[in-house]
């Protein structure tokens, strides 16, 4: 399952990335995640520009329910000294920059490429 964790206003440019690469995804819109005991990949947007929005509460919040989930966190100006000290265990922190080439790249080489993989955005 991928989680797409961004504010409501956020353009969805995770979705584009993951329509590139040529699967049909089935999007659903929530919320709140389920805990699915399988393999999770949780893309977090932090946007500082965005007071009622903190990526990193939201990212403990999932590792709290979720301890072996993918963690990747996608912020415009990331900290990346606040993000090791969090002991969150990030599988990336990445600018949107580097997230249109390298997301593919994680993507392609995770076992999620084989399967059906929905899709769940949480705003």
């Amino acid at each position: 399952m991928i989680y797409i964790l961004k504010p409501f206003f956020y353009p969805n440019t995770i979705e584009r990335i993951l329509n590139q690469l040529g699967r049909s995804f089935q999007v659903k819109h929530k919320e709140d995640f389920p805990v699915a005991h399988q393999i999770n990949y949780y893309f977090i947007i932090n946007t500082p520009q965005n007071i009622f929005w903190d990526g990193m509460n939201v990212a403990k919040a999932i590792r709290q329910r979720d301890n072996t989930g993918l963690l990747i966190l996608i912020d415009e100006a990331p900290d990346y000294q606040v993000c090791f000290r969090s002991h969150l265990s990030f599988l990336a922190v990445l600018t949107p920059h580097q997230a249109q080439t390298e997301l593919k790249e994680y993507l392609q080489n995770s076992p999620l490429h084989e399967k059906a993989v929905s899709i769940l955005l949480i705003s």
